[in-house]
Protein backbone atom coordinates (compact mmCIF):
# COMPACT_ATOMS: atom_id res chain seq x y z
CA UNK A 1 0.00 0.00 0.00
CA UNK A 2 1.40 3.18 -0.83
CA UNK A 3 1.96 6.28 1.67
CA UNK A 4 -0.96 8.12 -0.05
CA UNK A 5 -3.45 5.30 0.04
CA UNK A 6 -1.83 4.92 4.14
CA UNK A 7 -2.36 8.34 4.48
CA UNK A 8 -5.97 8.14 3.21
CA UNK A 9 -7.31 5.20 5.13
CA UNK A 10 -5.67 6.61 8.54
CA UNK A 11 -8.32 7.63 11.08
CA UNK A 12 -7.83 9.40 14.53
CA UNK A 13 -6.66 5.59 15.94
CA UNK A 14 -2.80 6.52 15.15
CA UNK A 15 -2.12 10.33 16.59
CA UNK A 16 1.23 9.68 16.69
CA UNK A 17 2.31 7.19 13.80
CA UNK A 18 2.88 7.91 9.92
CA UNK A 19 -0.76 8.99 9.49
CA UNK A 20 -0.25 12.19 11.54
CA UNK A 21 3.00 12.93 9.64
CA UNK A 22 1.01 12.57 5.93
CA UNK A 23 -1.55 14.77 7.78
CA UNK A 24 1.52 17.54 8.81
CA UNK A 25 2.95 17.32 5.46
CA UNK A 26 -0.50 17.79 3.45
CA UNK A 27 -1.36 21.32 5.60
CA UNK A 28 1.94 22.56 4.95
CA UNK A 29 1.43 21.93 1.23
CA UNK A 30 -1.86 23.52 1.42
CA UNK A 31 -0.58 26.59 3.72
CA UNK A 32 1.95 27.40 0.79
CA UNK A 33 -0.21 26.82 -2.07
CA UNK A 34 -2.20 29.65 -0.47
CA UNK A 35 0.74 32.00 0.20
CA UNK A 36 1.40 31.11 -3.85
CA UNK A 37 -2.33 31.94 -4.65
CA UNK A 38 -2.20 35.10 -2.94
CA UNK A 39 0.93 36.23 -4.37
CA UNK A 40 -0.42 35.82 -8.21
CA UNK A 41 -3.68 37.82 -7.63
CA UNK A 42 -1.19 40.98 -5.97
CA UNK A 43 0.49 40.52 -8.85
CA UNK A 44 -2.05 40.52 -11.76
CA UNK A 45 -4.27 43.11 -9.55
CA UNK A 46 -1.35 45.36 -9.87
CA UNK A 47 -0.18 44.85 -13.57
CA UNK A 48 -3.39 44.71 -14.72
CA UNK A 49 -5.16 47.71 -12.67
CA UNK A 50 -5.87 51.07 -14.96
CA UNK A 51 -3.21 53.62 -15.16
CA UNK A 52 -4.44 56.43 -13.30
CA UNK A 53 -5.50 59.69 -16.05
CA UNK A 54 -3.32 62.67 -15.75
CA UNK A 55 -5.61 65.83 -14.23
CA UNK A 56 -7.61 67.81 -17.16
CA UNK A 57 -6.57 70.61 -17.18
CA UNK A 58 -8.77 73.39 -16.46
CA UNK A 59 -10.03 75.43 -19.06
CA UNK A 60 -11.13 78.96 -17.91
CA UNK A 61 -11.54 82.54 -19.63
CA UNK A 62 -11.16 85.93 -18.64
CA UNK A 63 -14.46 86.90 -18.68
CA UNK A 64 -13.78 90.42 -18.00
CA UNK A 65 -10.63 91.18 -20.42
CA UNK A 66 -13.14 88.51 -23.36
CA UNK A 67 -16.31 90.83 -22.72
CA UNK A 68 -17.23 92.99 -20.46
CA UNK A 69 -14.42 95.13 -21.14
CA UNK A 70 -14.79 95.28 -24.75
CA UNK A 71 -18.58 95.89 -24.67
CA UNK A 72 -18.61 98.90 -21.95
CA UNK A 73 -15.60 100.78 -24.07
CA UNK A 74 -18.05 100.53 -27.39
CA UNK A 75 -20.89 101.87 -24.99
CA UNK A 76 -18.64 104.60 -24.28
CA UNK A 77 -17.48 105.09 -27.86
CA UNK A 78 -21.05 105.49 -28.58
CA UNK A 79 -21.77 107.65 -25.78
CA UNK A 80 -24.51 105.30 -24.57
CA UNK A 81 -24.07 106.18 -21.21
CA UNK A 82 -27.53 104.89 -19.86
CA UNK A 83 -26.22 101.33 -21.16
CA UNK A 84 -22.91 101.72 -19.82
CA UNK A 85 -24.51 102.48 -16.41
CA UNK A 86 -26.27 99.44 -16.73
CA UNK A 87 -23.46 97.25 -17.76
CA UNK A 88 -21.14 98.55 -14.60
CA UNK A 89 -24.60 98.42 -12.04
CA UNK A 90 -25.04 94.29 -13.47
CA UNK A 91 -21.66 93.42 -13.74
CA UNK A 92 -21.52 89.66 -12.85
CA UNK A 93 -17.54 88.97 -13.06
CA UNK A 94 -16.58 91.26 -10.06
CA UNK A 95 -14.15 93.00 -13.02
CA UNK A 96 -11.80 94.84 -11.31
CA UNK A 97 -8.51 95.18 -13.83
CA UNK A 98 -6.80 98.40 -14.09
CA UNK A 99 -8.84 98.80 -17.64
CA UNK A 100 -11.96 98.01 -16.58
CA UNK A 101 -11.88 100.72 -13.72
CA UNK A 102 -10.46 103.17 -15.98
CA UNK A 103 -13.81 103.09 -17.67
CA UNK A 104 -15.60 103.20 -15.02
CA UNK A 105 -14.40 106.71 -14.31
CA UNK A 106 -14.79 107.74 -17.99
CA UNK A 107 -18.64 107.12 -17.60
CA UNK A 108 -18.85 108.92 -13.81
CA UNK A 109 -17.36 111.65 -15.76
CA UNK A 110 -19.74 111.51 -18.43
CA UNK A 111 -22.72 111.36 -16.17
CA UNK A 112 -21.38 114.16 -14.20
CA UNK A 113 -21.23 116.42 -17.09
CA UNK A 114 -24.53 115.49 -17.77
CA UNK A 115 -25.70 116.86 -14.26
CA UNK A 116 -23.94 119.66 -13.82
CA UNK A 117 -25.77 121.48 -16.79
CA UNK A 118 -29.60 120.26 -15.54
CA UNK A 119 -31.15 123.14 -14.00
CA UNK A 120 -31.27 122.84 -10.08
CA UNK A 121 -35.74 122.72 -10.83
CA UNK A 122 -35.65 119.74 -12.85
CA UNK A 123 -35.66 117.17 -8.83
CA UNK A 124 -36.02 114.42 -10.92
CA UNK A 125 -33.85 114.53 -13.71
CA UNK A 126 -31.39 115.16 -11.33
CA UNK A 127 -31.96 112.79 -8.68
CA UNK A 128 -32.18 109.86 -11.39
CA UNK A 129 -28.17 110.78 -12.35
CA UNK A 130 -27.03 111.21 -9.25
CA UNK A 131 -28.37 107.91 -7.72
CA UNK A 132 -26.18 106.38 -10.73
CA UNK A 133 -23.20 108.19 -9.72
CA UNK A 134 -23.55 107.20 -6.18
CA UNK A 135 -24.03 103.91 -7.44
CA UNK A 136 -20.98 103.61 -9.59
CA UNK A 137 -19.12 105.41 -6.56
CA UNK A 138 -20.71 105.16 -3.21
CA UNK A 139 -17.34 106.50 -1.60
CA UNK A 140 -18.05 109.90 -3.04
CA UNK A 141 -19.64 111.71 -0.23
CA UNK A 142 -21.30 114.58 -2.43
CA UNK A 143 -23.07 112.23 -4.67
CA UNK A 144 -24.96 111.31 -1.60
CA UNK A 145 -25.63 114.44 -0.31
CA UNK A 146 -26.83 115.24 -3.64
CA UNK A 147 -29.16 112.30 -3.81
CA UNK A 148 -30.71 113.26 0.07
CA UNK A 149 -31.37 116.42 -1.50
CA UNK A 150 -32.83 115.86 -4.88
CA UNK A 151 -35.21 113.15 -3.43
CA UNK A 152 -36.53 115.17 -1.20
CA UNK A 153 -37.24 117.54 -3.50
CA UNK A 154 -39.01 114.82 -6.12
CA UNK A 155 -41.47 114.07 -3.22
CA UNK A 156 -42.74 117.99 -2.01
CA UNK A 157 -42.89 118.15 -6.19
CA UNK A 158 -45.06 115.09 -6.60
CA UNK A 159 -46.66 116.51 -3.49
CA UNK A 160 -48.09 119.16 -5.11
CA UNK A 161 -50.08 117.95 -7.68
CA UNK A 162 -53.44 118.78 -7.29
CA UNK A 163 -56.52 116.85 -8.24
CA UNK A 164 -57.02 118.79 -11.15
CA UNK A 165 -53.88 117.36 -12.65
CA UNK A 166 -55.57 113.76 -12.94
CA UNK A 167 -59.30 114.85 -14.06
CA UNK A 168 -56.98 117.49 -16.82
CA UNK A 169 -56.02 114.26 -18.81
CA UNK A 170 -58.90 111.99 -20.83
CA UNK A 171 -58.47 108.19 -19.16
CA UNK A 172 -57.39 106.90 -22.75
CA UNK A 173 -54.14 109.59 -21.77
CA UNK A 174 -54.23 108.01 -18.33
CA UNK A 175 -53.56 104.85 -19.25
CA UNK A 176 -51.11 104.71 -22.20
CA UNK A 177 -48.95 106.86 -19.80
CA UNK A 178 -49.23 104.53 -16.76
CA UNK A 179 -48.04 101.65 -19.15
CA UNK A 180 -45.12 103.91 -20.22
CA UNK A 181 -44.17 104.33 -16.89
CA UNK A 182 -43.70 100.33 -16.27
CA UNK A 183 -41.79 99.86 -19.50
CA UNK A 184 -39.53 102.34 -18.71
CA UNK A 185 -39.05 101.16 -14.98
CA UNK A 186 -38.39 98.01 -16.45
CA UNK A 187 -35.98 99.23 -18.77
CA UNK A 188 -34.30 101.51 -15.86
CA UNK A 189 -33.93 98.80 -13.17
CA UNK A 190 -34.14 95.42 -15.01
CA UNK A 191 -31.05 93.44 -16.33
CA UNK A 192 -32.03 92.62 -20.10
CA UNK A 193 -29.99 91.11 -23.02
CA UNK A 194 -28.93 92.48 -25.63
CA UNK A 195 -32.58 90.92 -27.77
CA UNK A 196 -35.23 92.07 -24.95
CA UNK A 197 -33.86 96.00 -25.43
CA UNK A 198 -34.11 95.87 -28.68
CA UNK A 199 -37.69 95.16 -28.37
CA UNK A 200 -38.73 96.86 -25.33
CA UNK A 201 -37.55 99.77 -27.03
CA UNK A 202 -39.72 99.33 -29.87
CA UNK A 203 -42.42 99.09 -27.28
CA UNK A 204 -41.85 102.22 -25.47
CA UNK A 205 -41.44 104.11 -28.80
CA UNK A 206 -45.12 103.15 -29.61
CA UNK A 207 -46.40 104.01 -25.96
CA UNK A 208 -44.40 107.61 -26.07
CA UNK A 209 -46.34 108.58 -29.64
CA UNK A 210 -49.42 107.22 -27.97
CA UNK A 211 -48.40 109.96 -25.07
CA UNK A 212 -47.92 112.75 -27.77
CA UNK A 213 -51.24 111.98 -29.36
CA UNK A 214 -53.49 111.16 -26.42
CA UNK A 215 -51.71 113.53 -24.06
CA UNK A 216 -51.03 116.30 -26.24
CA UNK A 217 -47.70 117.06 -25.05
CA UNK A 218 -44.24 115.59 -25.25
CA UNK A 219 -43.05 116.72 -22.07
CA UNK A 220 -45.11 114.24 -20.46
CA UNK A 221 -43.40 111.08 -21.73
CA UNK A 222 -39.61 113.29 -20.28
CA UNK A 223 -41.64 113.53 -16.95
CA UNK A 224 -43.01 110.00 -16.90
CA UNK A 225 -39.16 109.06 -17.83
CA UNK A 226 -37.46 110.40 -14.95
CA UNK A 227 -40.24 109.58 -12.26
CA UNK A 228 -39.96 106.00 -13.49
CA UNK A 229 -36.00 106.08 -13.20
CA UNK A 230 -36.64 107.69 -9.62
CA UNK A 231 -39.07 105.22 -8.44
CA UNK A 232 -41.98 107.58 -7.92
CA UNK A 233 -45.11 107.08 -9.31
CA UNK A 234 -46.77 110.53 -10.35
CA UNK A 235 -49.83 111.26 -8.75
CA UNK A 236 -52.18 111.32 -11.57
CA UNK A 237 -51.91 108.22 -13.23
CA UNK A 238 -50.85 106.39 -9.79
CA UNK A 239 -54.67 104.62 -9.84
CA UNK A 240 -53.61 103.16 -13.35
CA UNK A 241 -50.35 102.26 -12.67
CA UNK A 242 -51.97 100.02 -9.54
CA UNK A 243 -54.17 98.28 -11.84
CA UNK A 244 -51.91 97.43 -14.14
CA UNK A 245 -49.54 95.51 -11.62
CA UNK A 246 -52.76 94.30 -10.01
CA UNK A 247 -53.83 92.73 -13.56
CA UNK A 248 -50.02 91.60 -14.56
CA UNK A 249 -47.83 91.70 -11.53
CA UNK A 250 -44.48 93.58 -10.71
CA UNK A 251 -43.56 96.71 -9.69
CA UNK A 252 -43.12 95.29 -6.17
CA UNK A 253 -40.83 97.51 -4.14
CA UNK A 254 -41.62 100.28 -5.73
CA UNK A 255 -42.04 104.31 -4.21
CA UNK A 256 -45.65 105.16 -3.74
Amino acid sequence: MSEGSECTKCGSESPGGRCAQCSRDNRVVFGWAILLFAITFALSFTYNSPKPKPARQAYSIDWCAEYDVPDLRKEIESKDYDKAFRSIKYNTHDCASPEWNQLVEQVETALYEQVRVIPASEARENLALYKQLAQINPDKQLYQVKVAHYEKAARSSAASYSAASRTSYSRQCREIAATKWIMDWGVSHTAMSADEIIETAQIVSMLADGVRKHCGSNRINGEILSAARTHVRPPWIATEIASLEATFGGGAGLVR
